[in-house]
């Protein structure tokens, strides 16, 4: 029964998001969706060209370039911020829905940056 606990205990914790407090050093572009989207895309068509998983992953990989070249090309990167830590640690954090200005005191909550109140 003690296993159980523990095992229980560790599982719990690790579901807890951290969250700690960070100040937003600056906003900058990311091109996260369209890496994913050319990545998928290119993994898609790559493996029913070749036949195999060797041009799946070779599609991927040129996908997720193509895809994150395209997105910055058409102007349609996504709002992110660059964040320093209390640990000094600094961070690329999307925000697509909140807008923060440099030296703003946030919270980041797993990936996300909520205003500290």
């Amino acid at each position: 029964m003690n296993k159980f606990k523990l095992l229980l205990s560790i599982a719990v914790l690790t579901l807890v998001p951290a969250v700690f407090a960070a100040e937003v050093v600056r906003e900058s572009v990311d091109h996260t969706a369209g890496g994913a989207f050319g990545g998928l895309s290119g993994l898609i068509i790559g493996g029913a060209a070749s036949g195999g998983p060797v041009g799946a992953l070779l599609g991927g990989v040129v996908g997720i370039l193509a895809g994150k070249f395209v997105q910055e090309k058409a102007g349609m990167g996504e709002r992110a911020y660059d964040v320093s830590t209390d640990d000094g640690r600094m961070l690329k954090i999307r925000s697509p829905n909140k807008v923060f200005e440099p030296g703003d005191e946030v919270l980041v909550e797993g990936n996300r940056l909520h205003k500290t109140d």
